[in-house]
């Protein structure tokens, strides 16, 4: 039995062992829709990164606020 060329497995030469050939055009696919489904995540986790570091700045801003608010309230 030949190997065609866009079957993806075939049956060893002279063996029982069922051998799996890759196609380029479609590991080349795959390995580009991973790379982009990775990209996508590690653009939305950065994303969510800094929306979560400016919220955590901002409340750290109202408690610094509040915090000088009390001392100026205690000198006057």
């Amino acid at each position: 039995m030949t190997a065609n060329v866009d079957s993806t497995c075939r049956f060893a030469k002279n063996r029982r062992v069922y051998e799996c050939v890759f196609n380029s055009d479609v590991c080349n696919a795959a390995i580009s829709t991973l790379l982009v489904i990775f990209i996508c995540i590690g653009i939305g986790a950065a994303l969510r990164y800094f929306s979560w570091r400016k919220k955590q700045a901002s409340e750290l801003n109202r408690r610094l606020d509040r915090v000088i608010e009390l001392l100026e309230g205690e000198r006057g």
